[in-house]
């Protein structure tokens, strides 16, 4: 996608990390953004010293030639996500292996979550400015799924003479 220029944004972000774990596999396990400038991420990837941390490697659009080109390698999750204007709000490890992270942002600060502690320290950032609403999704964690697990984004555009 990236070679072939359909992406439609100027950077990517390739998140790396060397952990295997079943309840850690996805990055919406460890990071989600929950408003336009805040995200929660579990607390136990969040530093260069971290056993568990995620790297970003960042690629950006060459202005002239039209390609996607290496502009930054190695840098620590928290610290990009930082960088980029986003609050961060740490959750615990059991809030995270309890699906924490795996939130529903439904767009305008309307949040679905199914994690009470992640709920609380959301609504307790001076930094989220939405509203959120707990659901009921243990037949989903049983199965090591969420609610933005279980979720799709589908963009149809009107074909040519249907209006």
């Amino acid at each position: 996608l990236m070679c072939q220029g359909l992406l439609g944004t100027s950077r990517v972000a390739l998140v790396e990390d060397e952990e295997l774990g079943l309840q850690r596999m996805h990055l919406d396990c460890v990071l989600n953004i929950v408003q336009h400038d805040v995200a929660v991420m579990a607390e136990d990837i969040m530093s260069a010293c971290a056993p568990l941390k995620r790297t970003v490697t960042e690629f950006a659009l060459h202005p002239t030639l039209g390609e996607y080109q290496l502009s930054r390698e190695g840098v620590e999750l928290s610290d990009y996500m930082r960088e980029n204007g986003f609050h961060v709000i740490p959750l615990s490890k059991l809030d995270q292996l309890g699906y924490g992270c795996n939130v529903l942002n439904l767009g305008g600060g309307d949040i679905l979550a199914s994690n009470e502690g992640t709920c609380r320290k959301i609504l307790d950032s001076p930094a989220f400015k939405g509203k959120i609403e707990m659901v009921d999704v243990r037949s989903m964690t049983a199965m090591y799924g969420g609610l933005h697990s279980s979720s799709q984004v589908v963009q149809r555009l009107a074909s040519v003479g249907t209006m």
